[in-house]
């Protein structure tokens, strides 16, 4: 029996030489940071945020779960941004108690992150901060490789996504990740690539945020009948990557811009007469403070001659 006990002890005595050796020297590779994601929770309380500081690796895939404690305002209602990653959450309050933000810490640095919605604390949500450590293990307690950014696109409807009325143009389109589902609350700007001088450029000419369903609007008036390129573009932000969609807008003669001397305000008649009507008010309000000023100097006039017959 004590031999046996012996073998035993010898035998577990061997096997954990050798996975402390594998561990130590690499023989049995530790999990890849990379899969898996950093999750963290912060809690909304009456007082701020807690904890009101995070710390996560740079290149980390991160999940940040925000929960509404606010027993004392019940009628607090948030919404959290953190405006350099471009997210917005979801509204949180007592009924839906919870939103969660994703986003890749791919840059180094102090981050704000705030409430956007005005409530009664709305002061004490105004500082939170995510610090992002390069080469560091950070609040997840183990280092990251970069992660990757999930493509996405910009989809047009050729149909129905660009529709001319009159001398505008209203397009609508759709932000969508590479399986197809809906971006929401991502900013899409929309550019029309001109020519001038000789130099070719983009001309910023709207920007909107995509509702639920991923869809986007916008409402353009061309300066000229030749149409043009124009260019959707979204920044990138959260786990997206950036991406643009372009497409050539056909001329139509409404988009001549209206000459200077033609107006079709129908207010132009009462617009030739005001300058004179300003001129008019001008006179009025001067010569209304020369006769208070004249009625002022009769009445100091009047006592000092009933000081001097005294």
């Amino acid at each position: 029996m004590k031999t046996l006990s012996r073998r035993l002890a010898l035998v577990s005595a061997v096997l954990t030489l050798t996975l402390t050796t594998l561990l130590l020297f690499g023989g049995i590779p530790a999990a890849r940071a990379d899969d898996a994601t950093v999750k963290l929770t912060v809690r909304v309380t009456d007082t701020g945020w807690v904890p009101d500081t995070i710390e996560v690796p740079q290149g980390a895939l991160v999940e940040l779960t925000f929960v509404w404690d606010n027993p004392n305002h019940p009628n607090d209602e948030h919404i959290i941004v953190i405006p350099d990653y471009k997210l917005e959450s979801d509204k949180i309050n007592s009924v839906n108690k919870q939103t969660v933000l994703k986003f890749i810490a791919d840059k180094a640095g102090s981050f704000n992150f705030k409430c956007d919605f005005e409530c009664d604390t709305h002061d004490a949500f105004q500082h939170g901060t995510i610090k992002v450590v390069a080469g560091s293990g950070g609040s997840a307690g183990t280092g990251a490789s970069a992660a990757s950014f999930q493509a996405s696109k910009i989809v047009i409807d050729p149909v129905a996504g660009v529709a001319i009325n009159g001398n505008s143009v209203s397009i609508s389109a759709t932000l969508q990740d590479k399986d197809g589902k809906p971006i929401p609350k991502a900013e899409v700007l929309f550019f029309a690539h001109r020519q001038f001088l000789g130099r070719h450029g983009d001309v910023a000419i709207a920007a909107g945020k995509t509702d639920a369903g991923g869809n986007v609007y916008a409402t353009y008036r061309p300066t000229n009948s030749d149409g043009g390129e124009i260019i959707l573009r979204f920044e990138g932000g959260g786990v997206f990557a950036k991406t643009e969609q372009t497409f050539n807008l056909a001329g139509s003669p409404q988009f001549e811009p209206i000459p200077a001397f033609v107006t079709d305000d129908g207010l132009h008649g009462i617009k030739g007469f005001a300058p004179f009507v300003l001129v008019a008010v001008i006179g009025s309000v001067w010569l209304a403070f020369a006769f208070m000023l004249f009625q002022a100097w009769g009445v100091s006039r009047v006592r000092s001659e009933g000081s001097q017959s005294k």
